[in-house]
Parts: C-alpha cells; structure tokens; sequence
C-alpha cells in the first residue's frame, strides 16, 4: 500500500511531466511574439505568476519579478527527485504568497501579468481573475497560455461550465475540492498534443491509470493531509474559455475585455488569450 501511495502522490505532484513540460525555445517566442502585438515589453513592469523553470521573460529580458505559492527553495526540495531535470533552473521567486487574496500581498501595480498553465490549477478562478484586476495599471494587460483539453491528458473530461465556476465562487473555496482532484486522477489519459496531431491517441483513451477505489481512497488521503493538491481543477477548450470570460463580464464578475485570442496551433497544446483592464 505504501508503493501505491507513493506512486500516485508522484504521479500527482507532476512526475508524469518530467520531460514534456520543459518549455521549449520556440514555444516562449511564440508567447513572446503575441505579447509584443499588444505592448512594448521593454518599457512594461511585468510580474509572472507560477513560472516556475519556464518564464516568459527572464530577469535579463524584461523588468520581470516572480511570484509562486512556494519559494524556490520549497519547489527545489519540491521536485528535486521527482523531475530533477526542472529544478536547474527555478526562477528566484521574489513574492512568496500563501493566500487566495494575493492582491494583499504584492505592494505595487503591473503593465502586464503573466500566467502560463496556471489558471486551470485554481480552485477559485473568478477570484483568482478578480485579484490580477487589483495588482494591474490603468489598462494593464493579462497575458494568459491555456491547456486545450483535446489535446492533452484532460481529453475525456468534461469542459468546466460558468455554473461551476460561479458556484466555486460562492462558497469562497480556497483550495482543490475531492471532485477536483478525482477527476484529475481517475480521468486522466496519458495522451499528449503530439497523440492527438499524428492520430495515434485513440487507443490511449482506454489506459486507465488507477481504479476508482485507488483513486477515492488516495484523493480523500491527500486532502486531509495538506491545504495544497496540485491538480487540474478545471477543463477548457478554446471557444468554452472564450465563451466562459464573456459571461463573466457581462455578469459583472470580472472587468477584463477579451484584448486578443489564438487558438491551439500544430504541434501545441494551448491557446493564447490577452485580456485588457477595462
């Protein structure tokens, strides 16, 4: 039992992406190459959240800081043996910030904010949104990479709905609910983008990793042992994200425009937004 425990609490905490995760050149030139369109980086404050080994920009590229619920030297203990090819170049975190209210916590006001595969990861998206707003200039920007469900181990999950989100809201969760995490495990499917743009993820959809009761039985272990579960706690495609930002403004739940937009390109797993304080 303990081997299984073991196993999927790696499995969770993302050994699973010791190799494909390490953002490659092109990758951070494509991001770089769709901010540029809608602001001149070399005179912008800039802060990243969640970067982790994989910023946009270094510290020698822009006016760039760093900020991650953990320090480099907790992600360095973190990861040191499950993804030790990630640890050699962690970004020196210069906001350290433990709570859902970030805002709180950062003293000063940004041109641009970055997140790069972080906003699926949050329990609270509308009040994850609502605090980028508080830590933005007059007409800051928000530069957002977002996994495509079709194209990555998310595949057979449901697209998370604005009900959801909403309801998410409402009872002000600060951290991944049991279905949040269940879902993560038990509907995981080891398909990646490279699957899905040469057609060879049809068998992968029936690897199942962990039966229910394994996965039940690890998710309801982990959330009473820690506030912190690294899970993807919310599924979207290109046009439900688009779809799901518009009803939020339009509702009054957050006041970002939707500034610019691409979709998922060959051989990639995510789509770009830019949105604009409005």
């Amino acid at each position: 039992m303990e081997i299984f425990f073991q196993k999927i609490k790696d499995w969770l905490n993302g050994s699973q992406h010791k190799i494909t995760n390490v953002l490659s050149v092109p990758k951070r030139e494509k991001r770089r190459r769709f901010i540029k369109k809608y602001i001149d980086v070399s005179s912008a404050e800039i802060i990243e959240i969640g970067a982790f080994n994989d910023p946009v920009y270094f510290k020698n590229d822009a006016n760039v800081a760093f900020m991650d619920w953990f320090s480099k030297e907790e992600l360095y203990a973190h990861y040191k043996q499950i993804a030790p090819d990630r640890v050699k170049n962690i970004v020196d975190v210069d906001f350290v910030v433990k709570d859902k209210y970030f805002e709180n916590h950062i003293p000063r006001k940004y041109d641009l904010v970055i997140a790069n595969h972080v906003i699926e990861h949050i329990p609270d998206v509308i009040s994850w949104l609502q605090s980028i707003f508080k830590i933005l200039k007059k007409n800051g920007l928000v530069f957002l990479s977002v996994p495509h469900k079709e194209y990555t181990f998310d595949k057979i999950r449901p697209l998370t709905t604005l009900g959801q989100l909403i309801e998410n809201n409402d009872h002000d969760i600060h951290a991944p609910t049991f279905k949040h995490v269940f879902d993560h495990i038990y509907l995981y499917r080891p398909i990646k983008a490279s699957n899905v743009w040469d057609g060879t993820y049809v068998e992968l959809l029936k690897k199942q990793r962990f039966s229910a009761k394994e996965a039940i039985h690890h998710v309801r272990s982990e959330l009473s042992k820690s506030d912190y579960v690294n899970a993807h706690c919310h599924i979207f495609d290109y046009d439900s994200f688009l779809e799901i930002c518009n009803d939020l403004l339009d509702a009054e739940y957050i006041n970002f425009r939707i500034a610019g937009s691409e979709d998922v390109v060959q051989p990639e797993n995510e789509f770009l937004i830019m949105f604009e304080k409005s």
